[in-house]
């Protein structure tokens, strides 16, 4: 969301970029920034400026979505090893069709 919302520079074009509705993701970010106390955005002529706290969060988020996305390619090409049973660990879709 945070990230989303700094490249975007607009909830607006976050909400369309994450395919969720814009007055749910401007909810979500009001109830995140009470939750930590801290303000990541300010409205400006230029759209949705991030805050020092705002940009920080973002680089932070980015380098966790990198991470995801890497172990996910991991997963699923097999790098992490086999699951329990020892045998290879599957997609969802794999493992949806399986059951």
């Amino acid at each position: 969301m945070v990230v989303a919302i700094t490249d975007q520079h607009s909830v607006t074009g976050a909400a369309l970029a994450l395919r969720v509705s814009q007055p749910a993701l401007s909810r979500r970010l009001s109830e995140f920034e009470d939750q930590i106390g801290l303000e990541l955005f300010v409205r400006s002529r230029r759209g949705m400026v991030p805050t020092e706290a705002g940009e920080r969060l973002a680089a932070r988020a980015r380098v966790a979505l990198y991470e995801i996305d890497t172990i996910g390619d991991e997963i699923r090409r097999g790098i992490l090893g086999h699951g329990r049973s020892g045998s290879a660990l599957r997609t969802r879709d794999e493992a949806t069709h399986a059951a």
